[in-house]
């Protein structure tokens, strides 16, 4: 008996506590029956919300006490609209909670496939009919495309694979995660990125090309740049948003600190890809960007200046899983590579053992 007079007395504070915070709006209409809708819909809400704060201690039936009132208000506010609203209003009202349970019961999460703009594919000329994809990682969008049809016109590409995929993304890209389950089977990088991810990369990977090296210049549209406080006054410097990147991060900023510059001091813009500041360059946006030689031949037919960075930069790496062993797979693979040789023009590659392998 004690206990249902307690349960009572929780109901009847229940009861006090939602009256005394919704007698503001809701009550009001239910008593003098005056007309509204949307407007005050929004003045319902806005009660409950106020109800939520003081009242949010209290026991679940509290909350589902504060439900039941508010649905009397909107059933109220419902009878007092035109027939076309109110009919309106129900049909939404049903249809966002529908939606709702959709969401909140299926078990699963509903997923909508996104296209990668960061990569391109082709079906294999001469596939034997394995279904498996050959997955190339590259740091560069330059060249993919003739990479990967270069691999899928490869009889030897043909008998171990169906579909060529060639990526491209910034060096950081490459997780831990990535080379030891083996997610790509050619990857281009620098060996200090891959060590620094996977001490005993090597475990999984094999090189297959060495190490090509290339130049990096200041390249503008005016006269050649030069590291100087009254040449770089009112400049504005474009680089890289990616810390790893020597070509168009660490090497440019190392030259001007070189030259005595403060970068606190100069015009800095960072850009998320190299597409977006070769746009800015070309747009007039900014005035000096870094890069190899290649930048000329992306801004062709605009004239470029340059000036020497640095020589002979590490351009990293391609690497192979080691799980393919086949001779004849890896120098198809080794083949491919040569495309970038095109990047530029002082781009030096070494030569490779077998350059019949088809």
């Amino acid at each position: 008996m004690q206990k249902s007079n307690v349960r009572l007395a929780q109901s009847n504070h229940h009861k006090v506590c939602f009256t005394r915070y919704l007698t503001a709006t809701c009550p009001r209409q239910l008593k003098y029956h005056r007309p509204f809708c949307i407007g005050e819909l929004i003045s319902v809400f806005t009660a409950l919300q106020r109800v939520a704060g003081p009242c949010i201690f209290l026991s679940h039936s509290c909350l589902t006490m504060a439900a039941l009132i508010l649905r009397q208000c909107v059933e109220t506010m419902l009878r007092s609209c035109s027939y076309r609203i109110h009919l309106a209003l129900k049909v939404l009202v049903v249809a966002f909670f529908l939606a709702l349970n959709i969401v909140l019961l299926s078990p699963y999460s509903t997923s909508f496939p996104l296209s990668d703009y960061s990569s391109v594919s082709c079906n294999v000329a001469q596939a034997s009919g394995n279904s498996e994809i050959l997955r190339v990682l590259t740091i560069t969008s330059s060249m993919a495309q003739q990479q990967a049809e270069f691999l899928c016109q490869s009889r030897h590409i043909g008998q171990h694979f169906a579909e060529v995929m060639v990526s491209w993304h910034s060096r950081d890209f490459l997780t831990a995660e990535q080379l030891i389950n083996e997610d790509y089977d050619v990857i281009w990088n620098r060996e200090h990125v891959m060590r620094g991810l996977v001490p005993d990369f090597h475990h999984y990977y094999d090189v297959l090309q060495p190490s090509s090296t290339y130049n990096v210049y200041w390249f503008s549209l005016g006269e050649a740049p030069r590291l100087e406080a009254g040449f770089l006054e009112g400049k504005r410097i474009g680089l890289l948003d990616h810390s790893t990147s020597k070509t168009s991060f660490l090497l440019p900023l190392d030259s001007l600190k070189t030259a005595g510059l403060k970068l606190a001091q100069l015009n800095i813009s960072y850009f998320v890809n190299m597409k977006a500041m070769y746009d800015a360059l070309e747009a007039g946006e900014i005035d000096i960007i870094p890069g190899g030689n290649w930048v000329a031949d992306q801004l062709a037919p605009l004239v470029l200046q340059k000036t020497l960075i640095a020589e002979n930069v590490d351009a990293g790496s391609w690497y192979v899983r080691k799980r393919i062993t086949d001779p004849s797979l890896r120098c198809a693979m080794q083949r491919s590579i040569q495309v970038y040789q095109a990047l530029s023009k002082d781009m030096r590659m070494p030569e490779i053992a077998a350059p019949d392998c088809l």
